[in-house]
């Protein structure tokens, strides 16, 4: 992504270009699958904190 720290707004082209280059990266540099796997794991033993995290982010996208 460039220095440029400009919101540019919805649609914003260099942003998605720089998101869809990292998430490649991502994909291609990690398992995933194993990974998602993990994820549900660690969710499946402790989903009162994931619920409690998730109210909180909504609360403050609510603002």
């Amino acid at each position: 992504m460039s220095d440029d720290k400009t919101n540019r707004g919805e649609g914003d082209r260099q942003a998605d270009r720089a998101y869809r280059r990292d998430a490649a990266k991502f994909i291609a540099g990690h398992d995933v699958e194993k990974r998602s796997e993990q994820a549900g794991m660690v969710l499946a033993r402790d989903p009162e904190s994931f619920k409690a995290a998730e109210a909180k982010g909504r609360a403050k996208a609510q603002r």
